[in-house]
């Protein structure tokens, strides 16, 4: 399975609990897949603040899975409620492409993702298939923020910061800071991606059929 597509896996599994049973709820730690993953980020959510517009890529990255954990509530429907914690850090570059009025830079840097724990709830479908274990979301959030921490981010807000003092005022750089700190990645609501037998264990494989099982 390609990288992009565990990180988009991870998603679905977690994409609350809003019919939730308690007493079903099954928790699973794939632990093949805590490892190192590149080149894993999608397209990453363009901002405005105040009269500057920033675009951000991410051409390369190296995130490491340090844990994570997969609470699956089985529905009435045949689908599944879905909760799901990761802890990673990880390093990456980011390319800037910054407009304000007439003027546009680019800026490139090499950005570090602290360790954190992102957290997700939704919806998902999940079948067995030749293989592997088909996940499919049916509700998801559209976006995820991961914190990444780089001198990038200082060069863009005082360059809106001086844009701010020669206009007295009318550019307003107002929640720039926390929107470059917490870029938003889009999330495929509606995809599927695949859980192959070879990234799980024999344990893992035994309690996902015992979970479909009673569906």
């Amino acid at each position: 399975m390609k990288s992009p597509a565990i990180f988009f896996t991870f998603a679905l599994l977690g994409a609350g609990l809003d019919a939730a049973m308690p007493d079903a709820t099954v928790e699973f730690r794939f632990e093949k897949l805590n490892r190192t993953y590149t080149d894993f980020v999608p397209p990453i959510e363009g901002m405005e603040e105040g009269g500057i517009t920033v675009r951000l890529a991410s051409p390369r990255q190296a995130l490491i899975l340090r844990d994570h954990r997969v609470r699956l509530t089985p529905r009435s429907d045949g689908a599944f409620d879905a909760e799901l914690e990761l802890d990673i850090q990880g390093k990456g570059a980011i390319v800037a492409d910054v407009t304000l009025g007439a003027v546009a830079e680019t800026f490139t840097d090499d950005v570090i993702i602290p360790l954190q724990k992102l957290k997700l709830a939704g919806k998902v479908k999940l079948r067995r298939v030749a293989g592997a274990y088909e996940v499919t979301a049916i509700e998801l959030p559209a976006k995820l923020q991961i914190a990444v921490q780089s001198r990038t981010v200082n060069q863009i807000l005082t360059l809106c910061d001086n844009a701010a003092l020669l206009t007295l005022g009318a550019i307003d750089c107002t929640g720039l800071d926390r929107a470059l700190t917490r870029p938003a990645v889009s999330l495929p609501a509606g995809q599927s991606f695949t859980l192959a037998d070879g990234d799980l264990s024999d344990e893992d494989r035994r309690q996902l059929d015992a979970l479909l099982g009673g569906v």
